[in-house]
């Protein structure tokens, strides 16, 4: 069964756009986040007795990517310069997600089931951290979240949190084959400390010599 939502309210790349356009598409898809939420969370219940919610325990999430990618594909990328690799020969997919320039991409449903998990998780982060908001992704153009939507903190530096982003390179890297070697939990834990809400979960040991070059030791 094909995942069916709303359509796509972004047109073309955000930085290819005017700022009153990315303003209507983002007001769209704040509109329609919790249809939104709810059509995700309906589909993967459904399809694979998976049920998340917003209000879900955070460990919870940590299954998300692999569900998405079970249900999502990737369809190959086909240019007229596309020179097919020698047999046995396919293409780098660890550097894939590296560089940037994929061989592969996820078909535009399995896109569609992303953002709207993300939306899904973004909306879990704000109920344990209720000083998040969601906002608009600032310049530069350049940035992969310029003109999505993503959540904002406390910090004076406005960090911003692209669950969007995070999500499509975990669900990507399953789909190639990949492994992720950080959860979605470590990430949303990360993401708390880095916007303003908690000490670092997760600090750099000290080593011994700048424990002595410190003093402490």
């Amino acid at each position: 069964m094909a995942y069916i939502t709303f359509k796509n309210p972004y047109p073309n790349e955000p930085e290819f756009l005017t700022p009153a356009v990315l303003k209507r598409a983002y007001g769209t898809v704040m509109d329609q986040m919790p249809e939104r939420i709810e059509n995700i969370s309906s589909y993967m219940r459904e399809m694979r007795g998976y049920v998340l919610t917003p209000d879900s325990p955070l460990s919870t999430f940590d299954e998300l990517p692999a569900v998405l990618a079970s249900l999502g594909r990737m369809v190959p990328i086909v240019g007229d310069d596309y020179v097919p690799p020698p047999p046995g020969q396919g293409p780098n997919r660890e550097s894939m997600l590296e560089v940037g320039i994929p061989i592969e991409r996820p078909d535009c449903e399995t896109v569609d089931m992303i953002s709207d998990a993300s939306l899904l998780w973004g909306e879990a982060f704000r109920r344990i951290y209720p000083d998040a908001q969601w906002a608009i992704g600032a310049k530069p153009k350049s940035s992969i979240d310029f003109g999505y939507p993503l959540i904002i903190g406390i910090d004076k530096f406005r960090t911003q949190f692209n669950t969007r982003a995070m999500l499509y390179t975990a669900t990507c890297r399953l789909l190639l084959g990949l492994e992720n070697d950080k959860s979605i939990s470590w990430l949303t834990n990360k993401w708390a400390y880095l916007l303003g809400f908690i000490e670092d979960p997760y600090p750099t040991p000290i080593s011994e010599w700048e424990k002595r070059q410190r003093g402490l030791a």
